[in-house]
């Protein structure tokens, strides 16, 4: 699977007058999801002409990339110091690369998040003997896997990008888990990764005896996380509407 990348021919040197100012952290720029780079100073119509905007690069990873890859600036990797592109895949795969020369197609690191006895789900996976399959059984929002899908979030003060993930085990039960990533390293944090669980009182579908908890199976985690208040919210609700899922907002406490 390759990730290919489109842009200014002259990425490179843009980072180096500006890696702070071009840090994308959260989906779309910001927490308003505007996609407005309010910093931008460079980009003019000149630029955007044929040769000069297009394919500069393309990084091998190993599935197919629905989260929007980020990129922070001023980043510290082993030796290398500068801006890095931060790329998660469905297969529950993260990937940190040079941003600042793309031509490097090695990652300055990589890390599978799948705990030991579970692996990536995919469309397939989804079926129940209540419930069936999603959409009938064509289902076909995403082609294979369905681990990570939900855009990361980075949070530069502490170094760490939050991400979520979807495992099942060999007896077909689906875990979903937020990981607290070190940016420098691709290593997980103190208390990280941590099992996404949550129950309120209810009487909507799925209920039992009046508790309604929240269940990996049927949840797609599909918005993008968001740091707000050093708070990390994840929403997520359904795959085409199918058995009892809820649509939940969790809220997870950053510094914990």
């Amino acid at each position: 699977m390759r990730f290919t990348i489109l842009t200014l021919l002259m990425l490179s040197a843009i980072f180096g007058l500006s890696q702070q100012k071009l840090s994308v952290l959260t989906q779309h720029n910001n927490n308003s999801r505007t996609g407005w780079n309010y910093n931008e100073y460079k980009l003019n119509h000149t630029l955007l002409s044929t040769g000069k905007f297009g394919c500069i690069g393309t990084l091998s990873v190993d599935d197919e990339v629905y989260a929007q890859p980020l990129v922070a600036g001023n980043v510290s990797v082993g030796t290398y110091t500068g801006s890095v592109l931060y790329v998660a895949t469905v297969n529950n795969s993260v990937y940190a690369f040079n941003a600042q020369d793309v031509t490097a197609a090695a990652a300055l690191w990589k890390v599978n998040l799948n705990p030991a006895g579970q692996r990536t789900p995919n469309i397939f996976d989804l079926q129940d003997n209540q419930y069936g399959q999603p959409c009938g059984g064509n289902y076909r929002d995403f082609s294979g896997n369905i681990g990570i899908v939900g855009t990361p979030v980075i949070d530069t003060l502490t170094s760490i990008i939050y991400v979520c993930t979807k495992t099942i085990d060999a007896s077909g039960n689906f875990y979903s888990y937020i990981n607290a990533l070190d940016m420098k390293t691709g290593k997980h944090k103190t208390s990280s990764p941590r099992l996404i669980q949550a129950q309120v009182a209810g009487t909507g579908d799925g209920n039992i005896n009046g508790v309604v908890k929240y269940n990996a199976k049927f949840q797609n985690q599909r918005p993008a996380l968001l740091l707000y208040n050093h708070v990390v919210y994840v929403a997520s609700a359904s795959y085409c509407d199918w058995g009892p899922y809820h649509g939940w907002i969790l809220g997870f406490d950053a510094t914990t």
